[in-house]
């Protein structure tokens, strides 16, 4: 009967900006740890390059060999889109493409299709195309493993970049 009520209280607002602040400095140190570079605006030396060996060759081939299974999949017997009829027909003649004349491929392609005596004279282009799309594959497992990512982080590296659609598209026809 004579009680008085007590005024609800008002829960303090704690600011977020010093919560803020601590994880922005957590998230930059973190950074800073993962790339070994020190406080900003500090010049550093480079890393040393990771020196290949056998083991990482054989990785990068069976990567590139993973790559060309994949890219066996679209390949064909006759020329496909686009400028892929001119490519084949440049080869053969060793005539010059549209610009930029791609002449080391055109001379290249000439010197494959003279070495393997396999089917048309598109599908050897094709072929080269391949061989060229998964070298590149395994040049870049090589690449990653130069600079310092273990060797099935490069493979998966390179096989993400063969399994992409405009890569994985060209790699199958003269282009």
């Amino acid at each position: 009967a004579g009680r008085t009520r007590r005024a609800p209280r008002t829960p303090r607002r704690r600011s977020v900006a010093p919560w803020l602040a601590s994880l922005q400095e957590s998230v930059h140190r973190a950074w800073l740890s993962l790339l070994k570079a020190g406080p900003p605006g500090v010049a550093r030396a480079p890393l040393p390059a990771t020196e290949l060996t056998r083991r990482d060759l054989a990785w990068a081939g069976a990567t590139g060999a993973c790559a060309a299974a994949l890219f066996a999949t679209i390949i064909t017997s006759h020329p496909a889109l686009g400028d892929a009829p001119e490519t084949v027909a440049g080869v053969s003649s060793l005539g010059v493409l549209h610009a930029p004349g791609y002449p080391a491929y055109v001379l290249a392609a000439k010197l494959f299709t003279l070495l393997v005596p396999v089917g048309t004279e598109a599908f050897r282009v094709n072929l080269f195309s391949l061989l060229c799309a998964s070298l590149s594959v395994a040049g870049v497992q090589l690449l990653a493993r130069r600079c310092g990512a273990a060797r099935w982080a490069g493979s998966l590296a390179a096989l993400t970049l063969a399994s992409g659609v405009g890569f994985w598209f060209y790699a199958g026809f003269a282009k």
